[in-house]
């Protein structure tokens, strides 16, 4: 498996701070079953300031560890970019990083305001050759209080990534969202945003195991498997029919005036 957004890259943002944590996380990585990374330091104007020459340093020292200590894991690079007007400036002139080099790029946003501007900044970007990923949408308070959002994003082609860490919090917002996402086939991709051994680890296999009871099969190796190499390929991906197996459709709670006829039959 590939994950493509993860912060395992040590001391540059919230992510691993040592190189012995970056080496731990890989292992954790090898475990559950990937074998590439896309390592996504977080880009923010004003708030991470290591250049391009300094990741792609670490990029290499980790990976030279990683053979070192046998650990069967490939690194590669790209950023998780706060979205700003500046970005298809700051792309061409090479001071943030796409995915692997690829077309696709990682896009976050503001969790509560909603971000001015986007569906024009979107069509610029495409216009230019860069194909957007929104990352860890179910995070977004706007995404979860109307999920339909992402719709019009969705129609301009731009792919939506989710957490696996929200699979076994059944009771929170972010889980429900997914569910919600994946209703409406509106998610094309799951990464572990892996952060620290403490929180977020890429040990996911109870979580992978919980959205492979949810997905039909076909979907499942879709999402998890064939899609993040097509990103890793800069190839385009296909727009699933149905990600939900039927019994895992949440069934809408009937209406008032449902239940009230139905006590008087």
């Amino acid at each position: 498996m590939l994950d493509l957004h993860s912060h395992i890259i040590y001391d540059v943002d919230d992510g691993a701070r040592t190189l012995t944590e970056s080496l731990e996380l890989a292992k954790e990585y090898v475990n559950s079953g990937f074998s590439d990374v896309i390592a996504t330091p977080h880009f923010q104007q004003g708030r991470y300031k290591d250049t391009n020459p300094e990741l792609e340093q670490k990029t290499r020292e980790i990976q030279q560890a990683l053979i070192k200590h046998n650990i069967p894991l490939t690194l590669h690079l790209g950023n998780e970019i706060h979205y700003s007007p500046e970005i298809l400036d700051l792309l061409e002139k090479k001071k943030i990083n796409s995915l692997a080099g690829t077309s696709y790029i990682l896009l976050e946003f503001s969790f509560r305001q909603k971000p001015y501007g986007l569906e024009n900044a979107v069509f610029n970007l495409q216009l230019a050759g860069y194909s957007p990923i929104f990352a860890h949408v179910e995070r977004y308070g706007y995404v979860q209080e109307n999920p339909d959002w992402l719709a019009p994003f969705i129609e301009q082609g731009v792919l939506m990534q989710c957490n696996l860490a929200a699979l076994d919090k059944p009771q929170t917002k972010d889980y429900q969202t997914i569910i919600e996402l994946l209703r409406r086939n509106y998610v094309h991709l799951f990464g572990t945003d892996t952060h620290q051994l403490e929180w977020r680890t890429p040990n996911v296999t109870k979580q992978l195991k919980a959205l492979e009871s949810l997905l039909t099969k076909e979907a499942y190796q879709a999402i998890i498997i064939q899609n993040p190499y097509l990103v890793l390929k800069d190839e385009s991906l296909d727009q699933l029919t149905q990600s939900l197996k039927e019994t895992a459709i949440p069934d809408k709670k009937p209406s008032f005036l449902a239940r009230v006829l139905k006590k008087l039959r």
